[in-house]
């Protein structure tokens, strides 16, 4: 129902980003202007030639009250060639415009995911039709739940929002943890109204964090993203984010770990995030950190904005990759996103795929063919990454590691804490580009492969907890770069 459109004003001949050559070829090809075409560029586009505009105006005169009402007396028509009150009009409605445009796309959103839950109905029904003979009485559940699903979905079409000019004069919608704010057009040209993650506005605290953003160098940045996946309020292991940042590249060589800690200082010199003291204890260097709600709201702003993950309407990530090269697997009480990148996803091209995140799914079950596609893959963490155990991971066989052979490009692997995995297949060895692996507190894990020391480039092997290992393969002595090793 709605696709994600990153757009960048082209600057024309006229040296205004308002006069743009890709919109005049879109009108003279008489072709019916997009939903997401009008809200991600028209509108955008418009407004900053609006700021431009605004900036040109005289100020206004300030006039004391009784000028004021001599002049109301006089001639009230008199205001309606007052150019700040021209554009006060302008502005209004626009406002009213991006409001119902920020409603219509809920109501897309809603509909899009019916239509999703719609489609995994049918799969399901038509793999069980495949496989097994059905007795009526399933049958007659089958129909039930199609019944149900489909008229949820025509609840959902048929409840398109209601818009009037009196219902969108209040900015305030539900999701947001910003209250709206739109009266004020943006100051520079490549600035956006933000479309609904959760509605984000000029709020200080929006304004501050985005100065702060910008401060940063390309590569903090992309650091900086990495936080958008994680959960609101909860705790964050350091060293988790350190070993995404080596494995996606944005940190790299000898002095990635010390860069990865001057990063993560200066993310909380700047109040990004905040140390999380173990028991009380004030530690300098705390290993774990937690983020601000609103904080967190503006990352996953930015994040979406980058095409650096996709989101749901409620800030969720997804496992979409249509438009960005990164997979969140993330369990909620309705839906699976494992289940989406299964029976969903699973037409797109995998090759594009850098970064397969499981943020909480408790069950893995992957399929082989599924994994031996990504072969771009950069980093792989399916194991827990909160700083408590308390997250809990299993598989329900390692057979779909087999497929991992093909993944050349993968430098971070963790398996941290993921039970009923009680060995490694030898496919583990041919991934020569890997830098860390983390197969801390897999309890079950009973023998590391013979072949582990062909993985030349390997620098920390984590086998902590793994308490049913009973002897080392002798490869490990030729790890030649390895320079972290715990569990021995």
């Amino acid at each position: 129902m709605s696709t994600t459109s990153r757009y960048t004003p082209s600057t024309s001949s006229f040296g205004s980003p308002y006069v743009s050559l890709g919109l005049l070829a879109y009108l003279n090809s008489g072709k019916i202007t997009p939903f997401h075409t009008f809200k991600d560029v028209v509108i955008p586009e418009l407004q900053c030639h609006l700021s431009k505009v605004k900036k040109s105006l005289p100020n206004p005169q300030i006039k004391d009250e009784d000028t004021i009402n001599d002049e109301v007396e006089t001639d009230n028509s008199n205001c309606n060639d007052d150019p700040h009150v021209i554009f006060g009009e302008i502005q209004n409605d626009l406002n009213s415009i991006n409001k119902a445009c920020r409603e219509l796309k809920l109501w897309a959103d809603r509909v899009n995911q019916e239509i999703q839950t719609l489609i995994l109905q049918g799969l399901e029904d038509a793999f069980k039709e495949r496989t097994e003979s059905l007795e009526i009485s399933l049958r007659i559940k089958q129909l039930e739940r199609t019944r149900k699903v489909v008229s949820s979905l025509k609840k959902q079409i048929c409840s398109s929002p209601q818009l009037s000019p009196d219902s969108l004069k209040s900015e305030s919608l539900p999701h947001s943890r910003f209250s709206m704010r739109t009266d004020s057009l943006p100051e520079s040209p490549g600035q956006k109204p933000e479309e609904n993650i959760n509605l984000l506005t000029n709020s200080p605290t929006l304004i501050e964090f985005e100065q702060k953003y910008k401060d940063l160098g390309d590569r903090q940045q992309k650091c900086l993203l990495c936080f958008s996946v994680f959960p609101e309020n909860e705790t964050i292991k350091k060293k988790v984010l350190i070993h995404w940042w080596v494995g996606e590249g944005f940190i790299d060589g000898e002095t990635a770990e010390e860069t990865g800690n001057r990063y993560f200082n200066d993310f909380i010199d700047k109040g990004i995030i905040e140390r999380v003291q173990k028991n009380n204890k004030r530690r300098k260097n705390s290993e774990n950190c937690k983020m601000k709600p609103s904080i967190r709201d503006a990352i996953i702003k930015l994040a979406g904005k980058d095409g650096f993950v996709s989101f749901d309407s409620k800030g969720n990530p997804t496992a979409n990759f249509s438009s960005c090269p990164r997979v969140c697997l993330v369990k909620t009480e309705d839906d699976s996103s494992l289940r989406d990148f299964t029976y969903i996803y699973h037409y797109l091209e995998h090759e594009k795929i850098q970064t397969l995140f499981n943020v909480n799914e408790p069950q893995l079950n992957f399929r082989v063919g599924r994994f031996s596609k990504m072969k771009n893959l950069k980093v792989l963490q399916l194991g827990r990454w909160r700083a408590s155990a308390r997250q809990l991971v299993e598989v329900e066989g390692t057979e779909f590691l087999q497929g991992m052979k093909k993944m050349k490009q993968l430098r971070y692997f963790s398996l941290r804490g993921i039970s009923r995995i009680t060995e490694l297949p030898n496919s583990i060895c041919e991934l020569s580009n890997l830098r860390i692996l983390n197969l801390n507190g897999c309890d079950n894990l009973e023998k590391l492969p013979d072949g582990i020391g062909s993985l030349k480039q390997l620098t920390h092997l984590d086998m902590s907890e793994c308490y049913l290992i009973s002897h080392m393969p002798k490869g490990l002595a030729s790890l030649s770069e390895l320079r972290v090793l715990k569990g021995l």
